[in-house]
C-alpha cells in the first residue's frame, strides 16, 4: 500500500464527493471522507466512500482513517487544519482547479460545473450521479483525481506533413484501451491532429479524415492568406477557444524573434493550430501578441518537454517521420532522405522528455501523401498493437511522488 494521502478540499460538498468518488479504484481500500463542516449530504458513507464525521477533534478521525485507507479528504481543511498536515490541497479558483503541493509548482486544471447534477446529488445523497461518464463535473474531477494519484496522462505528436495522420491511429488505439488523455501537445500537423482532438473528440477526427483532400489545398493557400485554412479547420472544430476544448491543448510555436518556444493558451483552436504550423518561406509566420510566430517543429519538433513542464506524470510521444523513406536515389530522393534522418532524429533527441516515444512514421509514402490517410491510419494501428499493453502497465505503475524535483528540472526518461 502507498503512504497514505491527504488531501484538503476547499469548496462545498458536492465537488469533495465528486473527488472521493473518481479517486476510487478497483481493488484499493476505499477513499475516505471527513467533513470538518457542519453542513455534509450524505452524512454516512455511500457508493464505496467512507464518510468518518468527526465527533471529537479532526485529528482522531483523521488517525482512524489512515488506519483504512490511502486516500484521506478533508472537506474544510482550508480553515481547520494545519497545512502540514496536507499532501495535497485543492483549491477552487473562478473556472479552475488549482492542486498545490509541497516543493511543486501548482497545476491548474479546468473546472466545468454541473448545476444538475450537484441537485440531484443533494436531492438524493447518491454521489453516483457526481461521476457519470455524461456530466462535465465528473470527467474534470476524473482528471483530478489522476493528478492526485500522480498518474496524469500527457501526450506529445510530433510534425510531419501527410505522416502525422498516424496520430489518429495513436488516439483511436488509446481510447479503445481505456487510456485516458488528459493533456495533449502538438506542433504542425501534431497540433493539427492534437487541436481537432481536443476540441471536438474521435468524430472530429473522423471529419478531418474524411475532409483530407482539401487540406493540402488550403494550406497552399495559406501562403497568401490564413482565411482558407482557418474556415476548413473552424469546419472541422467550430469556432472553439483553447480555453473551452474538453481536453487542455497546447500548440506549440517558435517565436523567430527570441529563438523561443512558445505555448499559445488564448485565441481558437483553429488560429493555434495555423500559428504552429507556419514554416517560412512558403507558410510565413504570424503576428500574434505573444511574437513572430512559426512552426513549433522548428524548436519542438516532438514536444514532450512542454506536456512535462504542464504536469504531465506520464508522457507518451508519437514520432510521426520515417527515418529512411522510400525515394529515389536521384539528389532530390537524396536530399529528401538526409532532411527526414534529420527531423527523425531530432524527434528522437526531443522525446527524450517522455516516459515512451512510438515511432509511427510510415515510410511508404510521402509527407504530401494526404489523399492516403486511411492507409496511413491502419498501418499504424497494426504496429500499435504491440505498444499499447506496454503502455498500459507503465502508465498504471504509475503513484504519488514522494519527493519533488527542483522547479527549474525537467526529468530526462529514456525513449523506447
Amino acid at each position: 500500500m502507498l503512504k497514505p494521502m491527504v488531501i484538503g478540499v476547499e469548496g462545498d460538498a458536492a465537488l469533495a464527493w465528486a473527488i472521493a468518488a473518481a479517486l476510487r479504484q478497483p481493488g484499493r481500500p476505499a477513499p475516505a471522507l471527513i467533513p470538518l463542516h457542519t453542513v455534509c449530504a450524505p452524512a454516512t458513507s455511500r457508493a464505496g466512500i467512507d464518510c468518518l464525521r468527526p465527533t471529537g477533534p479532526p485529528i482522531a478521525a483523521l488517525d482512524k482513517a489512515l488506519a483504512v485507507t490511502d486516500r484521506v479528504l478533508i472537506w474544510g481543511a482550508d480553515a481547520e487544519l494545519p497545512e502540514s498536515w496536507l499532501d495535497a490541497r485543492v483549491e477552487v479558483l473562478g473556472d479552475q482547479f488549482v492542486i498545490r503541493r509541497k516543493r511543486q509548482l501548482p497545476i491548474r486544471m479546468r473546472r466545468r460545473p454541473d448545476p444538475r447534477a450537484v441537485r440531484q446529488f443533494l436531492r438524493t445523497g447518491d454521489p453516483e450521479v457526481l461521476a457519470a461518464d455524461s456530466s462535465p463535473m465528473a470527467r474534470d474531477t476524473a482528471r483530478l483525481a489522476r493528478a492526485l494519484r500522480g498518474q496524469r496522462f500527457g501526450l506529445a505528436l510530433g510534425g510531419g506533413g501527410a505522416w502525422g495522420f498516424a496520430h489518429v491511429a495513436l488516439l483511436q488505439s488509446l481510447e479503445e484501451a481505456g487510456l485516458p488523455v488528459d493533456l495533449v501537445a502538438g506542433c504542425s500537423m501534431g497540433a493539427c491532429i492534437a487541436g481537432i482532438y481536443a476540441a471536438g473528440g474521435s468524430d472530429a477526427l473522423n471529419t478531418l479524415v474524411a475532409r483530407r483532400r482539401w487540406l493540402l489545398p488550403a494550406m497552399g493557400m495559406s501562403g497568401v492568406s490564413v482565411s482558407s485554412l482557418r474556415r476548413y479547420l473552424e469546419g472541422i472544430t467550430g469556432p472553439i477557444q483553447l480555453r473551452d476544448t474538453e481536453i487542455p491543448f497546447l500548440p506549440v510555436t517558435a517565436d523567430l524573434n527570441t529563438s523561443k518556444e512558445v505555448i499559445l493558451r488564448e485565441g481558437s483552436v483553429a488560429d493555434g493550430i495555423i500559428a504552429s504550423s507556419r514554416l517560412p518561406p512558403m507558410w510565413p509566420a504570424v503576428r500574434r501578441p505573444e511574437g513572430w510566430l512559426a512552426d513549433g517543429a522548428i524548436l519542438n519538433i516532438v514536444p514532450a518537454s512542454a506536456v512535462r513542464r504542464e504536469g504531465s506524470d506520464f508522457v507518451l510521444a508519437g514520432n510521426a517521420i520515417p527515418n529512411n523513406p522510400r525515394v529515389g536515389e536521384h539528389r532530390v530522393g537524396q536530399t529528401l532522405r538526409a532532411a527526414c534522418m534529420l527531423m527523425w532524429r531530432s524527434g528522437r533527441d526531443r522525446s527524450l522528455h517522455a516516459d515512451l516515444t512510438v515511432d509511427l512514421g510510415d515510410p511508404a509514402v510521402t509527407m504530401t501523401d494526404f489523399a492516403e490517410a486511411p492507409r496511413i491510419i491502419e498501418r499504424a494501428r497494426e504496429r500499435l498493437l504491440p505498444w499499447i499493453p506496454e503502455i498500459q502497465a507503465a502508465w498504471g505503475a504509475l503513484g504519488p511522488v514522494e519527493e519533488a524535483l527542483p522547479d527549474n528540472v525537467i526529468p530526462l526518461r529514456k525513449a523506447a
